[in-house]
């Protein structure tokens, strides 16, 4: 299993680099540098700005599609229907696209949606153009995502001026109003980021045998205690009326949420709805502290994967500067030895000098 993680790990987008080749050129050298400032926040401390910046650009995103459903945050784009009539014909025969026409986002959300689809255009641009693997990036899943969730947005913008005044077409608007929720999947590409979300997501696909058994355990509780509570409270409860509608109040108390929509009055009703609580409980206590233990073992070894591809690239950008740096320091050692050798002249002139004139001085004093 961790062999399995690693190598999902290594298969990320974030963790792609180029080959190394002995005489790269230079449109290969600045691909790689546009895709390490993209891809790797680590690799710079612009690289790191740009990502908390496409963080920051992607919770305003969400942010901005969140406010757009709220009250406050929507106008009428028509100046002659008033708020009030308005009300009234969408209660009455006022059709989708004529609600669509009339009500929209603030103007200043949808400057904001342009700006960020703006933002994401271009990234999702240059990071097509740049990568080293063009065809295992285009068929990521979160490119995909990605890809839609940007024309999503392009085509509603579009809608607001031209395709709807063409079509009119309500299907359209439908498709269109929920490929929007894309926008939020956008959340997920804080995995190149935050290890626990990406170990939380793998934690859930490796354990999907065991979530099985948790659906299959759930399945098998809510048959019996949906059927249970039927003959408790069909005589004096209309809510319990028929068993597929007991199913929803089962699971609901075996996962132990009582919304309180449906709740037993009679004395067998009770102990029928005591066993299915504990019986939940127990059931669901039985798996979870297995998804648990997965996902602590595994946000270990990621972490430890991290810690090690961190100090492997620190570890080849110094030996990458130590190599940079080799001709600088050959050439100091040669002016350095240059220097030397001068000085050692000048000191074997002077010696010469000196010699030369005791010498002289004792012929002198001979003569």
């Amino acid at each position: 299993a961790l062999r399995r993680l690693e190598h999902d790990q290594n298969s990320l987008v974030i963790s792609w680099a180029f080959p190394d080749k002995d005489n790269p050129s230079k449109l290969r050298k600045i691909r790689k540098k546009i895709w390490e400032f993209c891809s790797q926040p680590s690799s710079s401390r612009a690289a790191k700005v740009f990502a908390i910046t496409s963080v920051i650009v992607i919770f305003v995103s969400i942010s901005s599609f969140f406010a757009s459903t709220h009250a406050p945050y929507r106008k009428y784009t028509d100046d002659n229907v008033s708020n009030a009539s308005t009300k009234n014909e969408t209660n009455n025969n006022t059709s989708r696209v004529q609600k669509y026409t009339e009500l929209s986002s603030h103007p200043a959300l949808l400057i904001i949606d342009i700006i960020c689809l703006v933002f994401f255009s271009l990234e999702l641009l240059t990071r097509t153009l740049v990568t080293p693997h063009r065809v295992k990036f285009l068929l990521l899943p979160m490119t995909i995502v990605e890809f839609l969730a940007v024309m999503t947005d392009l085509m509603d913008h579009l809608m607001r001026g031209v395709l709807l005044s063409w079509t009119g077409d309500e299907t359209l608007l439908s498709v269109i109003n929920f490929m929007k929720l894309l926008r939020v999947c956008r959340v997920f590409r804080l995995m190149r980021h935050v290890p626990g979300l990406w170990v939380l997501m793998y934690t859930v696909k490796a354990s999907i045998k065991d979530l099985l058994l948790l659906f299959l355990f759930v399945v098998v509780g809510m048959l019996i205690f949906s059927s249970l509570i039927y003959f408790a409270e069909q005589a004096t409860n209309p809510d319990f009326h028929s068993i597929p509608k007991c199913f929803w109040w089962a699971v609901v108390t075996m996962t132990t949420v009582g919304y309180g929509d449906m709740y037993p009055t009679t004395t067998w009703g009770y102990f029928v709805g005591a066993a299915t609580g504990i019986a939940g409980v127990l059931l669901i206590s039985f798996t979870v502290p297995v998804l648990v233990n997965n996902f602590i073992l595994y946000y270990n070894y990621a972490c430890a994967l991290r810690t090690e591809r961190e100090n492997g690239r620190s570890e080849s950008i110094r030996e990458k500067r130590r190599r940079q740096d080799a001709p600088l320091a050959e050439l100091q050692k040669k002016s350095r030895s240059a220097h030397t050798c001068d000085e050692n002249g000048e000191m074997i002139e002077s010696l010469l000098d000196k010699c030369g004139k005791t010498d002289l001085k004792d012929e002198q004093d001979r003569s």
